[in-house]
């Protein structure tokens, strides 16, 4: 060992360990335990009190020890830890030889996730059980990348509008990483969005309501309108089953009627909407950022900002909306087809990620209008005020 007991002692006491009464140092002492030098000195002077020692090696902490019929317990150390864990093939793949790369492995497999000599399940899988070591050995690395990724595409943009909810964390992120280099950091501001109330504010035609009904649905006619249109069932429509979009003809001709109905609430909506938007000072060059997949509240904001949104995600899935309106929609981990969805780990994952970055808030239904000034309305699913 190298380092001398006042920098051991620091060290300890910084990790919350105190009051020893004495501390063997082999380059303090030019001892060495695998050549049993350390343990003659040792036993010499403590050989008539009760004895454990504490060690990694099998060698030299275990077997010398054991010889002497004195108390030993092994603790695996993080290296051997990931060497037997059944990750191991896949990370030690990705090992270079570049020194950049073994800084990362050594902090990912000595301070991160084999950390503990309790690391693993009896199938060698790792077991993380505390959020710190969850958020440094997993999230906190694909959140840096993204991080580092999403400036580098957005070079010529100067406002980040990280999206509702999952960007209530990616923001908070996204700022810390750059809060000590200003001149690479972007403007940013989480920005209150859901797919309803996104999709109901670009509402300008009977048509924009028919490409929101034709979307994949099956349930009640009431939840289908109540969801997709903001609006309650009509007291002389009959609710009953409908499936999108083999009913698609039937549901619209049944809500002709009340078209005006529907355009008028989605123009009070986007006009509150717009209102929101204006407050937070974006400009034209604003980017929607977000984990993924389709980007489908990019294209509604396209349609309802009547521009060319540009937005930067996580993960895309192949079939990437906001494309058909001509929109720039990059992501960092592309699917480029459907079969790919099977093997992407964060499109495979996202229920997961999406559970962990999750804001505090409800999901957005709209903007209402209160004393001249807008307000954001949840789902009662809000978690705090």
């Amino acid at each position: 060992m190298y380092l001398t007991d006042e920098i051991i002692g620091a060290m300890l006491k910084k990790c919350g360990y105190d009051g020893w009464n004495d501390m063997w140092v082999s380059c303090e002492k030019g001892l060495r335990k695998d050549s049993n030098t350390m343990w003659d000195a040792f036993f010499d002077c403590y050989g008539k009190l009760k004895t454990v020692h504490v060690g990694d090696n099998p060698q030299s902490d275990i077997q010398r020890v054991i010889d002497r019929h004195r108390e030993a317990f092994f603790v695996i150390n993080p290296r051997t830890a990931f060497k037997m864990s059944a990750a191991y093939k896949d990370i030690i793949s990705l090992a270079d030889g570049e020194t950049g790369t073994s800084l990362l492995l050594g902090m990912f497999i000595n301070a991160g996730i084999f950390n503990s000599p309790f690391c693993q399940k009896m199938d060698g899988e790792p077991d993380i059980s505390d959020y710190k070591t969850m958020g440094y050995s997993a999230f906190g690395p694909v959140f840096t990348v993204f991080g580092i990724w999403l400036n580098t595409v957005t070079q010529n943009d100067s406002f980040l509008m990280f999206l509702a909810r999952e960007g209530y964390i990616f923001e908070d992120f996204y700022n810390r990483l750059y809060e000590k280099n200003t001149r690479l950091k972007r403007q940013t501001a989480y920005f209150l969005a859901s797919r309803r109330a996104v999709s109901v504010a670009a509402i300008r035609s009977e048509e924009d309501v028919r490409s929101i009904l034709a979307q994949y649905y099956r349930g009640s006619l009431s939840n289908l309108i109540k969801a997709r249109l903001g609006i309650e069932l009509y007291d002389d429509l009959e609710d009953r089953f409908v499936s999108m979009a083999d009913d698609l003809d039937t549901v619209m001709n049944e809500l002709k009627p009340y078209c005006n109905d529907i355009l008028k609430r989605a123009e009070g909506e986007r006009e509150n909407y717009l209102t929101y938007i204006k407050q937070l000072g974006i400009k034209d060059n604003g980017v929607v950022v977000d984990v993924g997949y389709s980007g489908t509240i990019q294209y509604y904001l396209a349609k309802l900002l009547e521009n060319r949104q540009s937005g930067a995600y996580l993960c895309t899935s192949a079939n990437k909306k906001p494309e058909q309106l001509s929109c720039r929609c990059e992501s960092l981990y592309p699917i480029k087809t459907s079969a790919e969805e099977k093997t992407n780990k964060i499109f495979k994952n996202q229920l997961f990620l999406e559970a962990v970055l999750k804001a505090p808030f409800g999901q957005l239904i709209c903007f209402e209008e209160e004393n001249g000034n807008v307000k954001p309305c949840y789902k009662d699913d809000r978690i705090i005020s």
